[in-house]
């Protein structure tokens, strides 16, 4: 039977509310009861900050979950591990391509782009490319090519001046990119027709609060909502979820 994989990441760029260890903890929780294996979240929603962040690895490390980390806390947290070993599997973001997202212009040439992929998996981190553009796509066949099985292929659809989120565009990257092993697409301003779309090409589904504040053409009460209704459309197609899987050995 043919299965995927739920991402949940969980913060609202619109939400400036912090929260407590104990608050992030409970809402990762319900999101891998509702069969999440990947979750997102941010250290500047951390009411402890960088301290809180590590505790929250800390008090998880033992559940079968995948935490992605972003860009821009990498360094917060490679500055500050000294005596806070992480034991959870984790990935860190990386811009696949030069890219305009939200007007912020990120200037990215591919040999940046290994050299960080490099530093990610030297530091017990799993490279996670994230792809806006045909670029981006053409950068990760590249990478695929020699590092097969080592990197998550995250596609970020509908996000303004990059690539459109249309079941073209869905079928066009799932065929290019057939042969990654960790594909990941997330609809910004979550569509159900295309999120059904993404089910039945195998790939891993982002959803959640952080890139859409939609459930579908309402808007979403819980990132636990969205995650039943992602549930409910995998059921109604036959198929299952299934947790994340990473084998270091590779």
């Amino acid at each position: 039977m043919d299965s995927n994989v739920l991402f949940a990441a969980l913060y609202s760029y619109l939400d400036k509310n912090k929260y407590s260890e104990n608050e992030i903890i409970s809402e990762i929780k319900k999101c891998y009861k509702k069969g999440a294996s990947m979750v997102h979240f941010h250290i500047n929603k951390v009411k402890n900050g960088i301290e809180g962040f590590f505790n929250i690895l800390k008090r998880i490390e033992k559940l079968d979950i995948l935490i992605a980390i972003s860009l821009s806390d990498y360094k917060e947290i490679i500055d500050n591990i000294g005596k806070n070993r992480i034991n959870n599997l984790c990935s860190v973001s990386l811009h696949a391509s030069s890219c305009n997202v939200f007007n912020n212009i990120i200037k990215q040439e591919y040999n940046a782009v290994e050299e960080k992929f490099e530093e990610y998996s030297k530091n017990g981190f799993i490279p996670e490319l994230s792809i806006f553009n045909e670029a981006g796509i053409e950068n990760a066949i590249k990478l695929n090519k020699k590092y097969h099985d080592k990197f998550i292929a995250s596609i970020y659809l509908g996000y303004p001046n990059e690539l459109e989120a249309t079941i073209e565009n869905i079928d066009m990257i799932c065929s290019k990119l057939e042969d990654c092993s960790f594909l990941s697409i997330a609809i910004y301003n979550n569509n159900l027709e295309l999120t059904e779309e993404i089910i039945k090409k195998n790939a891993i589904v982002r959803v959640g609060i952080e890139d859409s504040i939609y459930n579908g053409p309402q808007l979403a009460k819980s990132n636990e909502e969205v995650l039943d209704t992602v549930n409910k459309i995998i059921n109604k197609l036959g198929r299952t979820v299934k947790k994340f899987e990473y084998r270091e050995s590779l």
